[in-house]
């Protein structure tokens, strides 16, 4: 808990809006400006395939696949008649004294 409290205390200043830079409102007049130019509109960039796996469309995508293949039943499994086990013989008790 003290270093999330150092690290807000290091972090913590004080807001100046003349350092702050709107890159949305720049890039929509950009595109607003290119588009009554008559220009190309720049193309977007396309992201880094990230590794992170989203669960939900994970597990639809494998129920659609479930459905949509045909896969026969398998056979059931006949159970083998459990084996006689040899009795233990209880054990013996020391005699104290």
């Amino acid at each position: 808990m003290s270093l999330a409290k150092e690290l807000i205390q290091r972090k913590t200043a004080a807001f100046a809006p003349g350092k702050f830079h709107d890159n949305y409102a720049a890039a929509v007049k950009e595109l607003i400006a290119a588009k009554t130019g008559g220009q190309a509109l720049p193309e977007e960039e396309e992201e880094a395939p990230s590794n992170v796996i989203n669960l939900m469309d994970a597990l639809k995508k494998s129920v659609a696949e479930a459905g949509k293949a045909d896969v026969a039943p398998r056979p059931k499994k006949e159970k083998a008649a459990p084996e006689a086990k040899p009795k233990k013989e209880p054990a013996k008790r020391k005699k104290v004294g």
